[in-house]
Formats: structure tokens, C-alpha cells, sequence
């Protein structure tokens, strides 16, 4: 929609916003919360396209379970979030990347490209407002009837 910053949206954009989520909405087939409901989800239904918040970990899931899947980032750009965690020089099980598929400091991950856009997760303008929005999007509400005072 070629907005800048979606986490700080004034007021003039929101009936579009909302029309555009509640669209998108009437094509999605679910929603999940951890990486492994994604991937029976993914493979029960016969899904063609998924949105893969949990990145690498998501796609080592999906291949496991015999999925034919890839990775790409839109041109916009994808959200990102970073979590850290540590694995001593001393340690003998080094497993972890390999079993979870979580990117690392060590090694280049294989499914991003130099030009693949990542767009990091910030506050955004106004909490209450986003989250009451999102249930009435959710309810398939039309932009005139959610922004209504």
C-alpha cells in the first residue's frame, strides 16, 4: 500500500488499511501459533502459500514432514523480531541449529539473498486501538463500520 512506516499509521490511511486486511482475510484458511500446528496445517490442507513467521525454523519443519516447500521474501519486505540465545565455545552438543533450523553467527542462511528486505518489528502508535481493530477485522467488519467512533 506504500506506506513508510506501518507501525505508526495516522488516521488517513486506516478505512484503507482495514478494507485491505479484511480482503486478505477472506482468503486465509487459518491461523496458527507455534511452528508445528503451521506445518500439520500446512500439510493437512493442501495449502499452496504460507506465511512463514517463523522463518528457517518453519521451512526445516515443513521439509521434515515431506512438504515441497522454498523460502522467499516479498520485494516489500518481511517482518523480523530478534531472540538471542547462546551456546558456549565449550559445549559438546551442537546440535541445536541443525535440529531447530534457526539461523546462527557462524553461518550464512541459506534461503535469504542480499537483496532480501527485512523490516524490524517496532511500538506501534496506539495498542488498545490496533488490538480492537483487529478483532472487529477479524469479525470480517467493513472499514466504515470498524473506524466508527
Amino acid at each position: 500500500m506504500g506506506i513508510s512506516n506501518p507501525f505508526q499509521l495516522a488516521d488517513n490511511p486506516w478505512p484503507a488499511v482495514v478494507n485491505q486486511l479484511i480482503a486478505l482475510w477472506r482468503h486465509a484458511l487459518g491461523f496458527y501459533s507455534q511452528p508445528d500446528e503451521s506445518a500439520a496445517l500446512f500439510r493437512q490442507s493442501g495449502a499452496a502459500l504460507m506465511l512463514a513467521n517463523y522463518g528457517s525454523q518453519q521451512l526445516q519443519l515443513l521439509r521434515a514432514a515431506g512438504a515441497d516447500v522454498g523460502y522467499a521474501i516479498p520485494e516489500e519486505g518481511a517482518l523480523a523480531w530478534l531472540e538471542t540465545g547462546a551456546i558456549t565455545r565449550q559445549t559438546k552438543n551442537t546440535a541445536l541449529e541443525m535440529r531447530q533450523g534457526l539461523a546462527n553467527t557462524i553461518t550464512e542462511p541459506s534461503q535469504l539473498r542480499p537483496t532480501d528486505r527485512l523490516v524490524w518489528l517496532q511500538p506501534v502508535e496506539d495498542r488498545v486501538r490496533r488490538q480492537e481493530l483487529w478483532e472487529r477485522i477479524y469479525s470480517g467488519d467493513r472499514a466504515a463500520k470498524v473506524l466508527a467512533p
